[in-house]
Formats: structure tokens, sequence, C-alpha cells
């Protein structure tokens, strides 16, 4: 008798959970950078998990060449085909111009988050309410925290408000909407750096789970105090999915669990596949078009090649040039694509003035940084050998834009009283282009 109440309890108390169980299933990419090839993988095991919520952490676009060339047109069109419910933008998403970013907003059929960016008609959502029977799931979409150090202070550029007093109203306003699980989507890494998600919101109460993106790195999920983190692999290598248990009763959450979903080689979705070559095919011609016919684009010639292609499209005194170091031993790399891989992000020109003390701490800084970001330097104008700088008191260089907002001596100019600097508005990689097509044919 004693036995058969023992198991008669346990069932009861099994069905007592089955009952009174929900559960609600979250799916994220983040860091696709156009890789159409590996989203067509994943899409097969995003539609098996069949989640309730589908997001993206941002960085669409940027440094992939379809995707540039078509302005995020294909990626949009996979989130919709796969049926994504909320995006937000990453900090190369940025790197478009602002009427494709536009356009592209307007294209996605689910909701674009951001409540701490706007540009020209363009702006994020600050949050949305997903619900499942009762049970009420609040998400808040932010860009990279430290995004304004990224852009110029020009007055047609976006527009950022800080993340902190951005998320801290959010937290608020769901608060208010008695929401039962409150998520951050987030273009920022989960734990790497002075910025990471885990060090800048040690003091913010408020947030159950935050999908993290930026740093490429995986995190399959832990607790970090009372907030659960997660955070996809980039260029399609994974996708996080977070599995919800609650008490429909209650409507408290009891469990949380998560895993990396990954493609199986082979194993494409059909639909992302047709996309993918389909988006690719218009623009063969123009990824194979030959941009140098004499000379070569080999870490040995083109820094020197690219800085007297800046000096020229700036007409100034002199030049400082950066790109990537070229993979491989070739002496050959003469299609566009290869320029491409060389020059992967669609930084504009700016034209600076600087003394010669400034332009050596300039040169002592990238010198330095070189190795650790696997860049080539080049520079015209100006004599600089085992660091000895023969230049002018002062001189007027053309850089680009990212170096503007990455060097510390050039960002220190940009908020001077007296502007020494002048955005051209020149697409960088399209200088190299002209001079090359011109000068080296």
């Amino acid at each position: 008798m004693c036995t058969r109440l023992k198991s008669a309890l346990f069932i009861f108390v099994f069905l007592l959970c089955v009952l009174h169980g929900g559960e609600f299933r979250i799916a994220a990419t983040a860091d696709l950078h156009g890789n159409l090839h590996n989203l067509s993988l994943l899409a097969v095991q995003l539609r098996r998990a069949a989640p309730d919520l589908l997001l993206d952490a941002g960085d669409l676009t940027g440094g992939n060449l379809p995707a540039e060339l078509d302005g995020g047109r294909a990626m949009i069109a996979a989130l919709n085909l796969l049926k994504y419910d909320f995006m937000v933008p990453g900090n190369h998403d940025f790197d478009l111009p602002q009427k494709d970013l536009a356009q592209r907003c307007r294209d996605f059929k689910g909701v674009t988050l951001g409540g701490d960016w706007r540009w020209g008609s363009a702006a994020g959502v600050p949050r949305k309410i997903v619900t499942k029977g009762r049970f009420r799931v609040g998400v808040i979409g932010l860009t990279e925290p430290n995004i304004s150090r990224r852009h110029l202070p020009l007055a047609e550029g976006p527009v950022f408000e800080h993340w902190e007093k951005v998320l801290r109203a959010q937290l608020k306003a769901l608060k208010e909407e008695k929401v039962h699980f409150t998520i951050l989507l987030w273009h920022n890494g989960v734990e790497e750096g002075s910025f990471s998600a885990k060090k800048l919101l040690r003091n913010i109460r408020g947030i159950d789970l935050v999908i993290g993106a930026h740093s490429h790195q995986e995190h399959s999920g832990s607790r970090n105090g009372t907030v659960y983190m997660v955070q996809p692999g980039a260029y399609g290598s994974s996708a996080a999915l977070v599995t919800l248990q609650y008490n429909d009763r209650s409507l408290e959450v009891e469990k949380v669990e998560s895993t990396l979903l990954r493609g199986v080689p082979g194993r494409k979705d059909s639909d992302i596949e047709t996309l993918r070559k389909n988006a690719v095919k218009p623009f063969y011609p123009f990824i194979y078009r030959p941009v140098c016919r004499r000379g070569d684009l080999s870490a040995r010639n083109f820094p020197r090649l690219g800085a007297a292609a800046l000096r020229l499209a700036g007409k100034t005194q002199g030049a400082l040039f950066s790109a990537n170091i070229p993979h491989g031993k070739s002496a050959h790399y003469r299609q566009y694509r290869d320029l491409f891989r060389l020059m992967p992000y669609r930084t504009t020109l700016c034209t600076v003035t600087v003394t010669r003390g400034e332009l050596k701490a300039l040169l002592e800084d990238l010198q330095k940084n070189a190795p650790k970001f696997k860049k080539i330097i080049g520079f015209s104008g100006f004599s600089w050998h085992r660091g000895v700088l023969k230049a002018p008191p002062r001189i007027t260089l053309t850089v680009s834009s990212y170096m503007m907002v990455s060097s510390p001596v050039l960002r220190r100019i940009l908020y001077e009283k007296l502007p020494r600097w002048h955005h051209t508005g020149i697409v960088e990689r399209e200088a190299v282009i002209s001079f090359l097509s011109s000068s080296l044919r």
C-alpha cells in the first residue's frame, strides 16, 4: 500500500509539473557579416528548433564583398525568409551609406531595435513585447556601447545616445508594463574587454537574458549573478538557442537552458542557398575586374601605392595608409576581390594638419599596433626610417576616417575648438582604385 501511495504521489507531482509548465524558445545569430553560405547551413537547424522568437544581434554586413555591393539587400531577404522577429544594427552596419541602411530597415519584415541610435529617417525601436499565452517577454535592443567613438562628429552622421541612459529608461518602462522576462539584444561582447556586458551590467538590475555579439567569441551560456548570458559565434559558425521553462500559473521562469546550434556540412536550406547564388551573380564582372595591370598589390608594394593614392585624392602634402596583410605568398593581387581583402571596410577620407611631434607620435603608435592587428602601413610625402622623422614643422595629411577615430593622436584633434581636419567624403577604396587604374596600366 505504501509503495502504491508513493507511486501515485509521484505520478500526481509529475502531471502537475507537466500541466502547469510552459516553454518559450529563443534563437539568435550575430556577426554574420554577409555570410549567406554558413547561414544556409544554420537555417536548417533554426527551422527545426522552431523558436518562439528569432533574433539577430548585428553586423549583418561589413567585411563581405557581395553584402557591401548589394547594400545588404540579400542579408535582409534571408532574415525575412527565415521570419526573424527582431534585429539590431551592429557597428559595421553603420558602414553602409545612410540611404542603404534606412532602406534595409524598411525592407525588414520584423522590427529593427535600438533606442540608442538614429540616422536621418532611420531609427531603432527601443523595446518590444512578445506574448505566448499570458507569458510576456520584453526585448530591448542596443547597438555597440562604444560606437560613438567609431564615427566622425559630422552633422549628417548617425546620432548615438549613451547606452546606459537608454537601457535604464527601457527597463523602467518594461517593469511598468509587467513583463515576466526581459531580454537585452546587445551588439556587445559578453566577456571580452573593459566594455564587456559582464562588466558594464554589474550595477544594473532587471535584465534576465543578454544575447551578445561584436567580439566574435562563442559563449554557450552561463549565469552572471541574476543575468543569463549567451553569445552566438561569428560568420554563421553557430546560433544560440535558449529555452525558458516557466510555470504557466505563476508565470515565473523556473529554468533557463541554452546550447549552440551548428550547421551540418552539406545540409543547406534550399531557400537561403538559392538566394545566395542569385545575390552574387550580378556582381561577378565587378568582383573579378582587374584594377592593377602593372605592378602588384603585395605586402611589399601595396602600402606605398595606397599612400600615394590617398595623397593624390586628398591633394595634400602627405598621406598615411593602413591595410590588411595580404594572405598567401602571391605577389599578383590584381582583381577587385583582392583589393577588397586588403581593404574590407567602407571607410572615407579626411585631411588633417599635424605638427611634426604629433606625426611622430602617430607613426610610433601605428608601428606599435600594426603586428597586433595584422596591418601593413604606408606613408607618402615625408621620410620615416628607424624612428627618425624628416618632415616640415606642420604637414597636412590624407588619412582614412577609421584612422581619424581610432588613433589617440588624431582623436584629440577631432574635438578641438578650431578644427584642423576636413572630411572629404571620398571612399578610400575608390581612391585607391582610381590611382591603380590610371597610374599602373
